[in-house]
């Protein structure tokens, strides 16, 4: 049932107010007593007189303003009265309009929870046709961002799938897109883990611009580091190190094959040997002698026995 408000007559009067008042003689008479204060320049010895001055130009002003405060308070009284009297009857209107108003919240929290549980469904109806796994799982990860405007009574289902198959088509492509710019980087998982929180291919993109410039800038550093302390080590391992000792180069005599020249009365030299040791040894040492060629063993005692096996070239 509706109410009719033409039902309804109010009935109510203002009478034009005026207030009396002497403004132009109290104008008159304050101009005339600030005249004399206007472009005062108070000195540093003034300053006393200054503040009594400020002091009674302060009251002057309060004198006049509590006297609008009270005219005004005087003047709203009939309306305050009026107000006051409407309140009471706007009150006994509120009271239905309060419950009828509570009813239509509450049905329209129902309708909306309920359409926001059909979205819902039709979001995961929709995520599920994703062929891929791994498609269908990064879009879940990335989460379809919810409209509340599909929850509107003017908004229809064919909307919102609309709106959800677009969400799709754009987090896949945007994952493409940094995969392939991505290709055989390692930092590939980490921006793709900084999409699905913010999905903006834009901020993402400038993140992975900044990483690699972080990480050259890094490899350079180490780089230098390294040179350094390669440099560093080398002067410190020429220092450590002895001078190195240059030792005179020996000819290298090429081995002549030996001949043997015919023994001649001017090129024979000739020494005398003692050997000490055995028997054996000395043995042993007078045959190789033997039989070195062009060499003449010449004996120079007589033998001591007939069993002295020492041999000569020549005897």
């Amino acid at each position: 049932m509706a109410a009719n408000e033409k039902n309804i007559i109010i009935t109510a009067e203002v009478k034009q107010g005026e207030i009396i008042n002497n403004f132009s003689a109290i104008k008159a008479q304050v101009e005339a007593k600030i005249a004399p204060f206007v472009g005062l320049v108070f000195g540093d010895d003034d300053i006393r007189d200054a503040k009594g001055t400020l002091a009674d130009l302060r009251k002057m002003r309060t004198v006049i303003e509590d006297k609008r405060k009270a005219i005004k308070k005087q003047w709203n009284e009939p309306y305050d009265a009026f107000e006051k009297e409407v309140r009471q009857i706007t009150e006994i209107i509120d009271r239905p309009i309060d419950e009828i108003d509570s009813q239509i919240k509450d049905f329209e929290e129902r309708r909306k929870q309920a359409k926001r549980e059909e979205c819902m469904a039709l979001v995961d109806t929709i995520v599920e046709e994703i062929e891929s796994d791994d498609d269908r799982d990064f879009v879940k990860a990335c989460s379809i961002v919810f409209d509340e405007r599909w929850l509107n009574s003017t908004t229809a289902l064919s909307e919102v799938d609309k709106n959800v198959r677009l969400q799709i088509e754009k987090v896949l492509a945007d994952a493409k897109t940094l995969t392939e710019v991505c290709e055989g980087d390692d930092m590939l998982t980490d921006l793709l883990v900084e999409y699905q929180g913010s999905k903006d291919l834009s901020a993402v993109l400038m993140k992975r611009k900044r990483m690699i410039e972080q990480r050259d800038a890094a490899e350079r550093i180490k780089k230098a580091r390294q040179a350094e302390m390669e440099a560093r080590r080398a002067e410190q391992e020429a220092q450590a190190a002895p001078e190195p000792v240059v030792a005179p180069r020996t000819p290298q005599v090429e081995p002549q094959p030996q001949e043997q020249a015919p023994v001649s009365e001017e090129n024979t030299l000739q020494m005398a040997l003692v050997l000490k040791g055995n028997k054996s040894a000395i043995v042993e040492a007078m045959e190789k002698l033997a039989a070195i060629g062009g060499l003449k063993l010449v004996r120079l005692y007589p033998k001591k026995t007939e069993d002295d096996k020492i041999v000569f070239s020549a005897k």
